[in-house]
């Protein structure tokens, strides 16, 4: 199986060695917090300095280039926790944490693009599914799509809370399933619609009903049900 195959090659030794892809769970979103107008080869060449002290898996920027400075089966020093390196693809946008969902969707088009196209590629070869992931589904071992921020939540190792409230993920999600254009709407996250399903189910997907840790992996319904069944109200049953 062939690896994502980047626009530029520039490898990096900023990282922990080689690791087993059939243990990858995670694709992990950063950014650089660099200018946007800085290049991912700008960034992937200063990674290529010891004293830089970090690197990802690939980089894409607002140009639509993307960079492989780590193969996918090289742990990169990217998320501050050897679990989220070692488990996590790592794929960080050229930008700034602090960029609204606005100028997301104004300015880095392209670079949005590009990362859909590595996302599709590292979902389809690792079998990642294409959800989006709070901290404690992180910690639980789901497989899925999060941020900078979910891994420190979970794991520590770092305060970084990057790629920002204002990321648009759902917009990354709908290129890499080979969507056109979406006319998302405003305010950061996830759109309303998913907010509720990512909060009755455990997942903002459709037709993912994966529930939630502390309800035994229940839905909300399902832990209504069981609850119920344990007051002792007619129709009420656990159906797990």
């Amino acid at each position: 199986m062939a690896q994502y195959k980047a626009d530029v090659d520039i490898y990096t030794s900023n990282d922990s060695g080689p690791r087993n892809t059939g243990s990858l769970a995670w694709i992990i979103f950063h950014t650089t917090e660099n200018s946007g107008n800085t290049t991912a080869q700008d960034v992937a060449r200063y990674q290529q300095s010891p004293s830089a002290g970090g690197s990802y898996n690939v980089l894409v920027d607002k140009f639509g280039t993307s960079v492989r400075s780590n193969d996918d089966n090289y742990i990169p020093w990217a998320a501050g926790s050897d679990q989220a390196n070692g488990r996590g693809l790592h794929i960080s946008v050229v930008g700034q944490a602090a960029t609204s969902r606005e100028v997301w969707l104004r300015d880095y088009d392209k670079a949005l693009r590009k990362a859909g196209e590595v996302v599709a590629k590292w979902s389809k070869d690792y079998g990642i599914p294409l959800s989006r992931l709070n901290a404690t589904q992180l910690k639980a071992g789901s497989k899925g799509i999060a941020g900078h921020n979910e891994c420190s939540q979970a794991f520590g190792g770092s305060d970084h809370w990057d790629p920002g409230t204002g990321f648009p993920y759902d917009v990354v999600i709908n290129y890499a399933r080979g969507g056109a254009t979406p006319t998302p709407p405003a305010g950061g996250g996830m759109n309303i619609e998913q907010e509720i399903r990512d909060q009755l189910t455990g997942s903002a997907e459709l037709g993912k009903y994966p529930g939630w840790p502390q309800l035994g992996n229940r839905t909300v319904v399902d832990a209504l049900a069981v609850i119920g069944q344990k007051l002792g109200i007619p129709g009420f049953k656990d159906v797990m």
